[in-house]
């Protein structure tokens, strides 16, 4: 039995497959950045919100009051190399009220949580935050919790914001 060999293909096939998925790949760009546009145009996705979903957007750092009393959440910029602070602002925070610092760009910053009622006792977190990291922050009658998005907690110490490794001296 004789067999013959594998015919050929032309370059004429090859140029047809490469040309159709050319005209996929452009069509399938062309469908993300319209859905990207559509969504950019009715304000669903913004600038920052862009960079957040890369890991290179401003950072957060939401307070959750779930105490019986009115806090204050006091947020100051550390400046790396002279160690000086600027006041990047203060929340007052009525019981079960939520506020943020938003738009935290790569840096260092010191949160103090200060409460008038002295219950619980007053916290202080140095934070290196990176883009697109949010904190959040819950005081309860019993104390104060800090917590990553995206972060594993193994124990209740991480949690506390006197003993969490978020919070770096």
């Amino acid at each position: 039995m004789e067999t013959n060999p594998p015919e050929k293909r032309s370059s004429k096939t090859f140029l047809i497959i490469a040309v159709v998925i050319v005209l996929i790949s452009c069509c399938c760009l062309a469908a993300i950045g319209g859905v990207g546009y559509s969504l950019y145009a009715n304000g669903q996705l913004t600038f920052n919100g862009g960079l957040s979903i890369t890991g290179r957007g401003p950072g957060e750092i939401q307070i959750i009051n779930l105490s019986d009393g009115p806090i204050k959440a006091q947020l100051d910029r550390i400046d790396d190399e002279s160690g000086e602070s600027y006041g990047q602002g203060t929340l007052d925070l009525a019981p079960y009220d939520i506020a943020s610092f938003r738009s935290l760009y790569k840096d260092t910053y010191l949160l103090q949580i200060s409460v008038p009622s002295g219950a619980p006792p007053d916290s202080t977190c140095t934070l290196k935050i990176k883009g697109g990291q949010v904190y959040r922050v819950v005081t309860v009658p019993e104390g104060t919790v800090i917590a990553r998005d995206n972060n594993k907690v193994d124990s209740a110490e991480e949690l506390d914001i006197n003993t969490s490794s978020l919070c770096q001296p």
